[in-house]
């Protein structure tokens, strides 16, 4: 699944019966996110957008709280990349990287659904790892309910700081590139954004009036 962030063009009501031409700018890092889960960096209080959600290693991941894996969720954020943008799971898990370790440390629903305790029994028991609730001392955004290492996790992230209001700004700004081995964070690098436009001609459609008279 691909998301793409685009602008929103508002058009005066006296340019309706023109044909425009506008620009939309396009960037790589839109392209890459496959998921609505966010992380936290320790020690920063902005949240990061994630192209895809360290659960992706398990097979069933998206389905296995609603066994529905062809479950399409949207949802609506007050943050950059969220808004109008799909879910590919009926569940967000939220991530903190903590001394180069990441972890899970919350899950919450699109739905009504609420979550409880048995929400992360069930994860402990789909990831065979546990929530360590012994530490609270943590200075984080969100309120976490443990932490649970992701010590299955060897793979790459790309992540970017998200923003409440889209702009060409903030498109062309770099990412990251986040490697991981078991968990462990061993490389991180900035990665520039790659940009490019696309013209897209707007034409007003002809009232019924105007095509009876040709």
């Amino acid at each position: 699944m691909k998301f793409r962030l685009l602008f929103i063009v508002l058009i005066p009501l006296s340019l309706f019966s023109q044909n425009r031409e506008f620009v939309l700018l396009h960037d790589e890092f839109s392209y890459l996110l496959n998921t609505s889960d966010e992380l936290y960096i320790y020690g920063d209080n902005s949240n990061y957008l994630m192209n895809k959600s360290p659960l992706s290693y398990f097979k069933g991941y998206k389905s296995f709280y609603c066994d529905n894996d062809g479950l399409v969720i949207v949802i609506e954020a007050d943050f950059l990349g969220a808004s109008g943008r799909r879910s590919e799971k009926e569940y967000e898990a939220v991530w903190l990287l903590m001394n180069k370790q990441l972890y899970l440390c919350k899950i919450f629903f699109w739905s009504s659904r609420q979550t409880d305790k048995s929400t992360y029994r069930k994860m402990e028991k789909f990831t065979r790892q546990s929530f360590n609730k012994k530490t609270f001392n943590i200075s984080a955004p969100e309120d976490i309910y443990g932490l649970m290492p992701a010590k299955w996790f060897s793979d790459t992230l790309y992540v970017k700081k998200a923003e409440k209001l889209l702009s060409r700004a903030w498109q062309v700004k770099p990412y990251k590139r986040l490697i991981f081995k078991k968990g462990k964070l061993v490389s991180m690098e900035t990665v520039a954004n790659k940009t490019w436009e696309e013209k897209v001609l707007w034409k007003p459609r002809q009232k019924s009036s105007d095509i009876n008279k040709k």
